[in-house]
């Protein structure tokens, strides 16, 4: 790409803020040429972040990007962040650009593999650059157009460049069936009471470590079905006492 851009030798793009919201940003949006033309423009919310690299111009460990920004309701000022197979995050506060009147506004986002809101966190970030000062209410517009184009560096913070970011779909299951508290009867409350929420088990690999856990997990079903036992019996007894006391099960 360097070459098809006949760039110098030792030709170096180390920006700051100031000079990208200022020489680049703000003469984009303005319709007007820039002085090195290595940023793309690209629809970033299409693609993964492993997969622009591919795409970019120019760039070794960032790579910089001119991209639209959608609503994500049509009433609405709501960025759509949704990404290829994941979602982008904001994390930090908004940072203004330029003195003493700011010309830009800078966030920081985080790239989550999967579907929100249980996504998995990965090392891609995205610093996006956009114009301060600007009317984005959707007012007559009748499409779902936020910004015409907005700056954004993306970066690997550990400097390799991960393609593939696999969910444990087993993990998933599993926190699922843990919000599913298990219930027992209880005669304080005449009603459904939760029992308390077990703590989760890291996944078992070896035989030995295999068998203490199925061990726990039948002790941990045979108390759950004890206690439903007490329960069901501390209720009967609440409903027929004087039958119940004759039972040689019955509480003392």
């Amino acid at each position: 790409m360097t070459s098809e851009l006949q760039l110098p030798p030792g030709f170096r793009f180390h920006p700051t803020d100031e000079e990208l919201v200022t020489y680049y940003l703000c003469r984009k949006c303005a319709k007007q040429s820039v002085a090195a033309p290595i940023i793309a423009e690209v629809d970033l919310y299409k693609f993964d972040p492993w997969q622009l690299p591919e795409i970019a111009l120019y760039g070794e460990k960032e790579w910089y990007f001119f991209s639209p920004r959608d609503r994500k309701y049509p009433n609405g000022s709501r960025p759509n962040r949704a990404a290829g197979t994941g979602y982008w995050k904001a994390t930090g506060a908004d940072k203004p650009i330029g003195k003493p009147k700011p010309l830009g506004i800078k966030k920081a986002l985080v790239f989550y593999a999967g579907k929100a809101p249980k996504g998995v966190k990965t090392n891609w970030i995205m610093h996006e650059y956009r114009l301060a000062n600007v009317d984005r209410s959707a007012g007559k517009r009748t499409n779902l157009r936020l910004d015409d184009w907005v700056l954004c560096r993306i970066y690997n913070k550990k400097g390799s460049l991960d393609k593939k970011y696999i969910i444990d779909q087993n993990a998933l299951k599993c926190s699922d069936f843990e919000d599913r508290k298990p219930m027992t009867f209880s005669p304080q409350t005449n009603g459904v009471a939760p029992l308390p929420r077990p703590l989760p088990q890291p996944p078992c690999r070896h035989p030995r470590s295999q068998t203490i856990c199925c061990i726990s997990m039948h002790q941990t079903l045979c108390r759950c079905v004890t206690q439903i036992q007490l329960g069901c019996r501390a209720m009967l007894y609440h409903q027929s006492p004087r039958k119940f006391k004759a039972s040689p099960g019955g509480p003392s």
